[in-house]
């Protein structure tokens, strides 16, 4: 049998009695945590709530796009946010629709209209005015209020001449007055 089986190794280093430098420094942010909310960027908090609309959660992306609005109600992007709001009630309402749950339909409808209204009176020159002045139509015609719904695709077609939406607005402004 030779020497030494059995036995622990003999050490290489002297074992030391105080932590190691990278113990004592401040802990650093581990590969899986979120930054603070503070630390996002405008467009951070937009990307996050317009990926919830993509995916149809839209009771979580009408909350990133209002904490949007709620810390940079001046941005850029804040008539798109202002815009995807409504957008989402009218999923939603689509959604209800779907489901046999017209009254809930009809709830989300009238919140779709309101939310697009601030489209045009906060923002009336952003990008998603036509938009929304568009789908606030939509939401009123199936709210059966197409006197309303007429003044607001007139609006469109007078005011946003080259919008890609006045095209679609004519025709349904011709459906409405042949009824």
């Amino acid at each position: 049998m030779s020497p030494g089986l059995g036995s622990p190794p003999p050490p290489t280093a002297p074992p030391t009695t105080t932590p190691p430098p990278a113990a004592t420094a401040t802990p650093s942010v581990s590969a899986g945590t979120r930054p603070a909310t503070n630390a996002l960027q405008p467009q951070d908090i937009y990307q996050a709530a317009y990926i919830d609309f993509s995916k149809g959660s839209y009771t979580l992306a009408m909350a990133g796009f209002r904490e949007f609005l709620r810390r940079f109600p001046d941005h850029p992007l804040a008539g798109n946010a202002q815009y995807w709001i409504g957008e989402s009630h009218f999923s939603l309402a689509r959604g209800h629709t779907n489901a046999g749950q017209a009254d809930k339909a009809a709830q989300e409808l009238e919140e779709a209209v309101q939310e697009l209204r601030k489209v045009v009176a906060n923002y009336p020159r952003g990008e998603k005015a036509p938009t929304a002045l568009y789908k606030e139509a939509l939401a009123l015609i199936e709210l059966k209020q197409p006197g309303l719904a007429q003044q607001r695709l007139e609006y469109l077609v007078a005011n946003f001449p080259q919008a890609e939406e006045t095209p679609m607005a004519r025709e349904r402004l011709a459906a409405i007055k042949t009824r």
